[in-house]
């Protein structure tokens, strides 16, 4: 799949929410330590109950912290954890896809982020201690992260640098809608789909 003219992704290797075959997809970044990606879970969440058999959201997460992301210089106190927080999420996608989408309603539930020891119990808890563990040390998730990283100052260079990002067809957007019809409208008008169809 090709997203904005020249992002080359394989939907069947990256967190989607989904089905890859569907005939639209969206790339989704976000940092789960963002309160706008908090907001903008919820909208992405909509988007998919309404759109579900015709779009795929593929969920990347660019931790805004500059352990893990060369872009930031230095990261707010409240993105200390990001990386940790990318890092466990796509260690659940990788240990279990069936539970990721669970994992990622989970953490972006409350106003803010649980303590990072939380997260990884949780993580565990949904995909078993050792599976959790075994996908923490597969070397795939550091470089995913650094792929997600490459695509976020892609668009921070053409002077997008606010979080979430949307990619939707050509179109780069960020930060938040008002509403979550916002969004409908824009996926409806890009793909001709109609969200009183469901």
């Amino acid at each position: 799949m090709i997203f904005d003219g020249k992002i080359e992704m394989n939907l069947q290797e990256v967190p989607v929410i989904g089905n890859p075959k569907a005939p639209h997809s969206i790339i989704s970044l976000f940092d789960y330590a963002c309160s706008h990606c908090r907001i903008m879970h919820g909208h992405l969440m909509e988007a998919h109950r309404q759109f579900s058999t015709d779009l795929a959201i593929v969920s990347l997460p660019v931790p805004l912290c500059e352990k893990c992301n060369h872009t930031v210089k230095h990261s707010p106190k409240e993105h200390e954890d990001a990386c940790d927080y990318a890092r466990i999420g796509l260690a659940v996608w990788r240990a279990n896809r069936q539970v990721h989408r669970q994992f990622d309603d989970w953490m972006f539930a409350p106003p803010a982020p649980p303590p990072l020891a939380e997260v990884r119990r949780y993580a565990g808890k949904l995909t078993g201690v050792a599976a959790l563990e075994s996908a923490l040390k597969d070397p795939w998730i550091d470089a995913q992260i650094q792929r997600d990283v490459s695509i976020y100052e892609t668009n921070y260079l053409r002077g997008i640098g606010n979080m979430p990002q949307l990619i939707i067809g050509p179109k780069v957007t960020s930060g938040t809608f008002g509403r979550a019809e916002e969004l409908s409208r824009l996926l409806s008008n890009t793909f001709g789909l109609n969200p009183n169809a469901r």
